[in-house]
């Protein structure tokens, strides 16, 4: 349907490289309850390790995959002392 509007408005492109779909992870089992909620499980125990309030609320919205900045280390830049 969606494409009927690209056309329609000139902005359809046809896809460039072909999508991977499927976890990012191996999980090893079938049971569908544990497969639907493992992700939010892992959240869980990232939200445990963090050091403190600021880190917990980064993981939650931020990206996927989101790391706080260390302290050697500020938006990729390494400090050096030298301002």
């Amino acid at each position: 349907m969606l494409i009927v509007w690209d056309r329609m408005f000139g902005t359809f492109e046809p896809e460039g490289e072909r999508c991977a779909y499927g976890l990012t992870t191996n999980i090893d089992t079938y049971n569908p309850v544990r497969v639907a909620f493992h992700e939010y499980a892992s959240i869980g125990q990232d939200l445990r390790a963090a050091d403190g309030w600021r880190e917990r609320l980064g993981l939650l919205v931020h990206k996927p995959g989101w790391t706080p900045a260390t302290a050697d280390v500020v938006d990729g830049a390494a400090l050096d002392g030298a301002r």
